[in-house]
């Protein structure tokens, strides 16, 4: 399963973890980042993903987000397309640049998942539904931790079948 995680989860583990969210939500980056290594799912970057970690000052940290690009095993380059998509998101759903682009990135990527840490863009989930399911894509807006029961339930769904099929 192809994934695409916003800018804000590669950054959750170095946010502060004296908060009970960011600390769930890190502890859920991590399940991810070992279901990759595992090869239970797939990250997907894009250029926009790449420009907004390069804009992080700290170069320590900027370092340490950028070596979790390196699990990505796909790229997406911008297009006309992605730019396309992005400014039709921003007029129908109110996503703003950027964060559109993000959206756009993981639809022509094709990712099934779209993860992030920010209420304001999974509460826009439906909309973003509609209007990428009208252009012919797929893509669910989700938050780390609800990713990570989708993909246990999935795993246990499949445990399940193949002990049914012995």
């Amino acid at each position: 399963m192809l994934i695409y995680c916003d800018t804000n989860v590669y950054h959750r583990p170095f946010n502060d973890q004296t908060q009970p969210r960011i600390r769930r939500e890190a502890a859920a980056f991590a399940t991810i980042l070992e279901w990759v290594q595992q090869g239970d799912l797939d990250l997907l970057k894009s250029e926009i993903l790449e420009f907004e970690i390069e804009q992080n000052q700290n170069t320590e940290l900027r370092f340490q987000v950028q070596a979790y690009l390196s699990l990505c095993k796909f790229d997406l380059r911008a297009t006309e397309e992605q730019l396309i998509l992005a400014q039709k998101l921003e007029a129908d759903c109110s996503f703003k640049g950027r964060d559109a682009l993000h959206i756009a990135a993981a639809c022509l990527g094709r990712a099934a998942y779209w993860v992030s840490c920010d209420d304001r863009m999974t509460k826009h989930a439906e909309c973003c539904a509609k209007v990428t399911r009208e252009k012919g894509f797929e893509v669910i807006l989700t938050n780390p931790e609800k990713l990570v029961e989708l993909v246990q339930q999935k795993k246990e769904r499949n445990k399940w079948q193949s002990e049914l099929q012995r």
